[in-house]
C-alpha cells in the first residue's frame, strides 16, 4: 500500500514537472509586456493643491450627491 503511493506521488510529480518543461520548451505561454506610462490626467494639476472642478469644488462632491443617502468609501493610495 506505501509501496503504491510513493509511485503514485512520484508519477504526479514527475508529470507535473513534464508538463512544465514542454510548456516551456513549446513556447505555448502568450507573451506579456507592461503599457507604456500614461500622461498626467489633469495637465492643470499642481501638486500640493488637489483636483478642484470648474465650480470650486472636489470631485467627490458629484459622485456624493450622485449616490444620495449611501455609505461611501473613498481611498486612495499614494504610489511613489
Amino acid at each position: 500500500m506505501l509501496r503504491n503511493s510513493i509511485i503514485a506521488g512520484a508519477l504526479v510529480v514527475a508529470g507535473v514537472v513534464a508538463g512544465v518543461l514542454l510548456t516551456a520548451q513549446l513556447d505555448m505561454t502568450t507573451p506579456t509586456a507592461a503599457q507604456n506610462a500614461a500622461g498626467p490626467v489633469n495637465a492643470q494639476y499642481e501638486p500640493g493643491t488637489g483636483y478642484i472642478t470648474q465650480n470650486g469644488e472636489s470631485p467627490f462632491v458629484a459622485v456624493a450627491e450622485r449616490v444620495g443617502p449611501t455609505v461611501v468609501n473613498i481611498t486612495s493610495d499614494r504610489v511613489i
